[in-house]
């Protein structure tokens, strides 16, 4: 057989190939797209056969084997990066492959170095680099010609990633090639117009076909007679797969009696399309005639595909021992697409032939297909079983550090990446599992899709849930009665875990309004509808969700569906500024759910036990509560409530003046949301972050994550980000946009019922109304006080209460309003110290900021009158003597004011953000 494929009637393409392989230090990239069987593959083996002839180029080249997109090793993105340095270079590329464990999928790879958070979030730049430096090493001595074959099947994420590779590539020529598809389009799109070059086949001339066809002929060492090579050459059209295997069968039944009668035609016109669709159903009917492991394995790859020799032993119900001398021969059988790792899948064209034309005769009632399917299923299952296993072994290794996991270890003996390298093949074994299942079964397939997202959900893999659902898509149609309502519910959950909130609530509202829809299914619907309310700014119509699921579940007993319904109406009240309220939610769902050992939604409401108690200034309740929630994150593998857990530590610690801390638990949390693209948690992770980059008066990164959080955060994130827009300007000095902001900040903290930021905002203004010597707007303050804010309960919105007290009492003895400025620093004063936070916030920060202000725009005789008040006052409440004893020589200094000195005593602002 001669060593290398000749190219036919391809020399205009090669000519183009041809010159840029020699362009030295470029970057081209060329898309091949041509439908199945239009000689893709032939063309790029005949490429590699020629450049990789010493004495044909003119330059250095290194030109890999075919990366085959079509094989289950490229599931996961990591892979797509092991598979391209394998084909390169593996000895230049082990730096890279080191970091996963060598590329071994199921070895435990080197423990990483550090396992700090941080390490992790910088991790993927690590792997970046690394790539980088490895090809730089290659490619600065040599060019390299990259081959990769059935770019069609990848799926958008994938090319973009095979894209991310690509574009870090130097002195390379990369040349692609795939059925035309949206993927391929997607790859062409994101190619650089003066890099990017496109071939299309167009049909090839008489003579290059007659070409082929002789050099088939010699490969098999073939002879047929004039009139049988002339029907080939006609009917076989443009296809190398279909002309391979009409030579090789020429001879054979039913192809061979089937030329017989079809001879009598003398010229090409004399075929219609009909006939060639005929001659194609005859010659792939010939090679699977035979009743032969082979030719059974044949039919089996046009179903099911790819498989190695266990999968296909085990759905052909063979053992592997009497399969594998079959399997070894068929990998070269023509009509065969031989891929890494021994795994082998069908040309498209002989399969699509095999399912649609020949399979029904072989099966009329599907009954063996459906045998098949299940054997499938069934092989799948437990190679998934035996993964899921190891992954589990590899868990019970893992050691805690300091009593805690940091958010990458989810097995300190095996890598990140290693994990994510499982993980992927771990999911691509289920959606095949399901696939095949549904296929089989029904009634199977529906209840192994509830299996798969109840498993996807709790391991927090948006992604794969994603996956699922197109898997079950084209079965949609069909669903009824409970199975219409397990799609509807689980689909709607996703829609609002995804930060799809608008078709959360179309769909939510279709659903209720069913007749028949049952107690349980009405109440996680509006548990998903309120969640998706809060999400879109409709708080009030939020908590009447949630009271109405609250009200369904005592009626009808619904234990778990209670403690999520009390969760849900807790975190609407807590978006209200209603934490007292929520509190009570909070505690009634907590005693729940340890009831029920309910525990991961045990550890979301500790998580929202923790941020209530950080508003109560409750420092070590608020630590306490979610530390125990870190514990149960870990302990049950709990992706997402970790994620959730280490953004609120996050905000505790910046609460509580740490924000070196926090943003170390913010990175934490980040990574773990990013890996989902859960962009509301994104959103809120970084608005934190950016309370801990104004602490640390670092303006820019904090501008950078408010403007981030703003573009992709819900509706109800929106004021949050608009205060602390305000407080980072107000830090820079840029007082007028801080109002500006503030004042949207209360305009749509009122749209959405938002009472906590509009309580907040109403407290900055007073204080803005100092910065801007508008000493007479403290009547009108006090008015609205009075009446939009003394109601409220709870300790923040105290804290806030005699917080605005005290600023008014600021503006008023400044208007020269004695007795308003003393009520209400008598008033505000105590309310401070009883619920004071921290430093920041503590009656002594308060009162020393006072103490600066007023001392220099006073008439000292006021300020004597005001230091004998408040000293009478001071004196006759135990609770400020203890907190703030100091006081009273400020107040008696005051007295002093009258003469010609007075000592100013800690005259230090507070930072700003009540």
């Amino acid at each position: 057989m001669d060593e290398y494929q000749p190219i036919f009637g391809r020399e205009a393409e090669l000519a183009l190939i041809d010159e840029l392989v020699y362009a030295w230090g470029e970057r081209y990239f060329v898309t091949i797209a041509a439908p199945s069987g239009a000689g893709k593959t032939h063309l790029l083996t005949a490429l590699r056969q020629r450049y990789q002839r010493g004495s044909y180029s003119r330059l250095p080249l290194l030109v890999t084997a075919i990366l085959n997109l079509n094989t289950p090793h490229l599931h996961s993105p990591h892979n797509v990066g092991i598979q391209l340095a394998r084909h390169i270079n593996s000895s230049a590329f082990e730096p890279y492959l080191a970091l996963f464990g060598n590329g071994n999928r199921t070895a435990l790879a080197l423990p990483t170095p550090t396992h700090t958070a941080l390490a992790r979030v910088r991790s993927q730049e690590v792997l970046q680099q690394t790539f980088q430096d490895c090809l730089s090493v290659v490619s600065a001595n040599k060019r390299l010609i990259i081959l990769i074959d059935s770019l069609d099947v990848l799926p958008p994420a994938l090319v973009t990633t095979l894209w991310a590779f690509c574009q870090r590539f130097e002195n390379t020529l990369v040349i692609c090639a795939g059925q035309p598809s949206a993927a391929v389009q997607q790859w062409q799109q994101l190619l650089p117009p003066p890099e990017a070059r496109s071939v299309t086949f167009t049909p090839l001339a008489e003579a290059a076909r007659a070409a082929y066809l002789h050099y088939a002929l010699e490969q098999q060492q073939r002879s047929l007679s004039v009139d049988v090579l002339r029907q080939l050459l006609w009917l076989s059209s443009d296809s190398p797969v279909l002309m391979n295997l009409a030579v090789r069968y020429a001879h054979a039944a039913p192809l061979a009696d089937w030329l017989k009668q079809s001879r009598r035609r003398t010229t090409q016109a004399s075929y219609s399309p009909t006939d060639y669709d005929e001659f194609a159903r005859q010659v792939v009917a010939t090679i699977i005639a035979p009743d032969t492991l082979a030719s059974r394995l044949l039919r089996v790859l046009a179903e099911v595909a790819p498989l190695d020799l266990h999968m296909a032993a085990a759905v052909l119900n063979v053992p592997e021992t009497a399969l594998a001398e079959a399997f070894t021969l068929i990998q070269q059988h023509p009509a065969v697409r031989a891929f890494a790792d021994n795994w082998i899948g069908l040309h498209e064209h002989v399969a699509r032939v095999i399912r649609t034309e020949l399979l029904p005769e072989y099966d009329p009632h599907g009954t063996q297909t459906k045998l098949m399917y299940e054997r499938v299923a069934n092989a799948l299952n437990l190679r998934a079983d035996k993964l899921a296993h190891h992954l589990l072994q590899v868990q019970q290794l893992a050691t805690p550090q300091q009593g805690l996991l940091t958010a990458g270890d989810s097995c300190p003996t095996l890598s990140p990446e290693a994990h994510r390298l499982l993980h992927d093949e771990y999911w691509w074994l289920r959606l095949r599992q399901l696939a095949y299942t549904l296929a089989a079964s029904h009634e199977a397939g529906m209840h192994l899709f509830q299996m798969l997202f109840t498993e996807a959900t709790q391991g927090y893999s948006l992604t794969v849930r994603g996956e699922l659902f197109a898997v079950l898509e084209p079965y949609r149609a069909q669903l009824d009665g409970p199975d219409h309502v397990l799609y509807n519910s689980a689909w709607i959950q996703h829609l609002e875990e995804t930060g799809q909130y608008q078709q959360v609530r179309q769909q939510a509202n279709l659903m209720l309004a069913e007749e028949s829809l049952l107690p349980t299914a009405q109440v996680v619907t509006l548990i998903h509808l309120g969640h998706a309310d809060v999400r879109l700014g409709f708080l009030d119509q939020a908590v009447a969700n949630f009271e109405r699921a609250i009200r369904l579940c005592r009626i009808h007993d619904l234990r778990i569906e209670l403690v999520q319904a009390l969760a849900g109406r807790a975190w609407a009240y807590r978006h209200q500024g209603r934490h007292t309220e929520a509190l009570n939610d909070y505690l009634e769902a907590y005693q729940r759910s340890l009831n029920s050992q309910y525990w991961e939604q045990t550890a979301w409401v500790l998580i929202g036990i923790s941020y209530i108690n950080m508003q109560n200034a409750d420092r070590q309740g608020a630590y306490e509560s979610n530390r125990s929630a870190l514990e149960l994150a870990h302990r049950y593998q709990f992706r997402k409530v970790l994620g959730a857990a280490y953004a609120n530590l996050g905000e505790i610690q910046v609460r509580f003046n740490e924000p070196t801390a926090a943003l170390e638990s913010f990175a934490r949390a980040l990574q773990i949301f990013e890996e989902q693209n859960d962009y509301h948690w994104i959103a809120i992770v970084r608005c934190g972050t950016a309370f801990a980059y104004q602490i640390l008066q670092r303006f820019a990164e904090a501008h950078a994550e408010l403007a981030w959080a703003g573009k992709y955060g819900a509706v109800s994130l929106r004021t949050r980000i608009l205060y602390s827009q305000a407080l980072v300007a107000w830090d820079q000095g840029q007082l007028e946009q801080a109002r500006d902001f503030l004042l949207l900040c209360r305009e749509m903290s009122r749209e959405i019922g938002d009472q906590f930021h509009d309580y907040k905002s109403f407290a900055d203004l007073i204080e803005l109304a100092w910065e801007f010597g508008e000493s007479e707007l403290w009547k009108p303050f006090a008015q609205e006080l009075d009446e939009a804010y003394a109601w409220r309960k709870g300790a923040e919105a105290m804290r806030l209460y005699g917080s605005c007290l005290r600023k008014i009492g600021d503006l008023a003895i400044c208007a020269g309003e004695y007795d308003a400025a003393l009520a209400a620093y008598e008033e505000g004063f105590p309310l401070i110290a009883e619920h004071e936070i921290h430093e920041r916030y503590t009656i002594r920060s308060q009162m020393r900021q006072t103490n600066e202000r007023i001392l220099h725009c006073i008439p000292s005789k006021i300020l004597s009158r005001l230091g004998r008040g408040l000293a009478v006052f001071w004196r006759s409440n135990s609770t400020l003597i203890a907190k703030y004893p100091e006081a009273l020589l400020t107040f008696y200094l005051w007295e002093q004011a009258e003469h010609d000195t007075v000592l100013e005593v800690g005259a230090v602002s507070p930072p700003l953000g009540e």
